[in-house]
């Protein structure tokens, strides 16, 4: 059976270029994309920092509390 992680890098693996979201400016015009593989990257960045840097272990807990919608999102990496 596959993990959860291992579900989520085959559907990176297979969208990597695709669009996950497309932000626009206020006369709605597209402004930046953000795709699979970007999103990946963040999520790994994340993780990083959560372990290296937080010196969190395997089985610590954390709340991730971010705002509704895509504003959790960078606008740009």
């Amino acid at each position: 059976m596959s993990s959860f992680i291992n579900l989520l890098q085959s559907t990176v693996d297979s969208n990597t270029d695709r669009t996950f979201a497309t932000w626009y400016n206020d006369r709605g015009e597209a402004v930046n994309d953000y795709s699979f593989s970007a999103l990946w990257e963040e999520a790994g960045t994340v993780a990083y920092h959560l372990r290296v840097k937080s010196k969190l272990k395997k089985e610590d807990r954390v709340v991730l509390c971010y705002n509704f919608g895509l504003q959790f999102l960078p606008p740009s990496l």
